[in-house]
């Protein structure tokens, strides 16, 4: 990594053909592993090939980590996209893009002050900031999204300027809960949403043919 307080996310988009879910969800996450060998190659500048191997174990609670490495990782997908995030420290990411939701999911997700933010103008798109934003914490403490979403509350600063793909930190995401957050709107119509135990200096995205 180039820096200490550096985050590096690598993207990759995929054809959104129809294909069974299971071997869907397989090939992304051979995508997301491809991914992660990348960015430790040519982000981090470690020898994969020679002189380190890919020592993935778990941590108790299930959490995924590498072997005597001072880097932490992070890989979702959803349809039509794969991500990986490295940091400096623990991190979680996730990816969504727009999809229907329904009345139900948003009280089974929300707490009533985020409700009232959803129920308002672009219902759907604030619904996926919320469940981004909460997936990537509980990922990045490595409890999933077992744990009830709704103890998990965050309030987000609107600003009618902001560009709709800037980058929104910590300045604007506020969590009842420990870390910092960073959230982009990416190709349009993705929201990827990435939480550290520690705040980072930059974020680097790149995307990938």
């Amino acid at each position: 990594m180039k820096s200490e307080q550096e985050i590096i996310v690598l993207v990759k988009e995929l054809a959104q053909g129809e294909t069974d879910r299971r071997e869907q969800a397989s090939n992304q996450h051979t995508i997301g592993m491809e991914l992660l060998k990348y960015a430790l190659t040519y982000e981090c500048g470690l020898d994969m090939q020679n002189t380190l191997k890919l020592d993935i174990v778990k941590a108790s609670n299930g959490k995924p980590y590498l072997r005597g490495l001072p880097i932490y990782y992070n890989i979702s997908h959803c349809k039509g996209m794969v991500v990986c995030a490295l940091a400096p420290c623990p991190v979680g990411v996730d990816v969504e893009g727009q999809r229907p939701i329904s009345d139900g999911l948003i009280k089974k997700v929300c707490t009533l002050g985020e409700q009232a933010y959803v129920l308002g103008d672009s219902c759907q798109e604030r619904f996926l900031k919320l469940w981004t934003l909460k997936e990537s914490y509980l990922k990045m403490t490595g409890e999933g999204i077992g744990r009830d979403l709704r103890s998990v509350e965050f309030q987000l600063l609107e600003d009618v300027k902001e560009a709709d793909t800037a980058w929104r930190g910590p300045e604007k995401i506020c969590c009842n809960k420990a870390g910092s957050f960073y959230q982009k709107k990416i190709k349009q119509n993705f929201i990827l949403s990435i939480c550290v135990e520690k705040p980072c200096e930059s974020i680097e995205i790149k995307y990938c043919e």
